[in-house]
């Protein structure tokens, strides 16, 4: 059967959501939804509506500064569209749809997906930091054996060596072609190579427009943690957090969506990520049932914001991102 995965996937979707509904009882969730701040949810939506716009600029400035140059609203429709099909798709990997829809305006592929990828690592750096610093401070609270705190800090390490890992597999030439005689054991291997050396080739815009990428990284870090407090408000929630309820969600927000990215045989995650909300936010004193509302809250507003791109994703032409394109 030809979707037969992407059928498998969205029925354990379905199943681990209605699991957490079950065990939160979700006529208890429905209720905390029904009762939520129109205005609070709004300004959430407005928040997450700037990251998205933010996001886009951050992908024209690095296009053009690579020589491809692509109007504004094209590169904000064709990031929607990435981010609708991430919202469908195991570890969010359906983001990389943006690139199939810039090449339909021409962008050859190893420029939009180092404009994709390249930032991103730098997005995955903040959320293992600032995910780390979370899980350090809810650790301190409990008397744990040494077992389980090594098991912890070598997770955190393993993680970050894969990002290493990345960084040196987009920006380092010598690092690449030490890789070579791996990727050409299969003709996809050599493909891949070929997309990564132009990558590289275009990874030398996001070294020298660095300190752009890095500030527009923490606005919408800041913007991010906005709207994740201002949907808290709108649910009315109190988190036991002794440093405000902004630095609070400044700290959630990395820690549970990084969840979204791991190889979970679901929907971006679904199940995981919620599980992961309702256990941080239960540990801070918010009762399962708001902390399940929340967790299907945030993914219903990047949902509802996402399907901006629906159009798009019916126009992808696969060819064009299949072919081979100039660099």
């Amino acid at each position: 059967m030809k979707y037969a995965p992407q059928i498998a996937q969205l029925l354990l979707s379905i199943l681990a959501l209605f699991a957490i509904s079950y065990f939160v009882d979700f006529g208890q969730v429905l209720s905390v939804l029904q009762g939520a701040n129109l205005q609070y949810v709004l300004g959430g939506g407005a928040c997450y509506m700037g990251i998205n716009l933010l996001m886009s600029l951050r992908m024209k400035v690095l296009l053009e500064d690579m020589g491809a140059r692509v109007g504004y609203w094209k590169i904000t429709l064709a990031h929607f569209a990435g981010m609708l099909a991430s919202d469908f798709t195991p570890a969010r990997s359906g983001y990389f749809t943006t690139a199939a829809v810039l090449a339909s305006s021409g962008v050859p592929a190893s420029k939009a997906v180092a404009s994709i990828l390249s930032p991103q690592l730098f997005d995955f750096f903040l959320k293992v930091i600032v995910g780390s610093i979370a899980i350090a401070y809810m650790l301190s609270f409990f008397a744990l054996g040494g077992d389980f705190a090594l098991g912890t800090i070598a997770g955190i390490l393993g993680v970050l060596l894969m990002l290493i890992f990345a960084v040196f597999l987009v920006f380092s030439r010598k690092f690449l072609l030490f890789l070579q005689p791996f990727f050409s054991i299969h003709f996809l291997g050599e493909k891949a190579w070929e997309m990564l050396a132009g990558m590289q080739e275009h990874s030398k815009a996001i070294k020298r427009k660095l300190p752009f990428v890095l500030g527009l990284l923490f606005c919408t870090w800041m913007l991010k943690g906005a709207e994740w407090m201002l949907l808290g408000s709108a649910l009315s929630l109190s988190p036991n957090f002794p440093y405000g309820a902004f630095v609070f969600y400044l700290l959630l927000q990395p820690l549970i969506t990084i969840l979204q990215f791991l190889p979970f045989p679901t929907l971006a995650g679904a199940g995981l990520s919620e599980a992961g909300a309702i256990g941080a936010l239960f540990f801070f004193g918010i009762d399962a049932p708001s902390a399940a509302a929340f967790a299907l809250l945030t993914r219903g507003i990047m949902i509802s914001i996402d399907l901006i791109g629906l159009a798009r994703i019916t126009k992808i032409d696969f060819g064009k991102i299949l072919a081979k394109a100039p660099i």
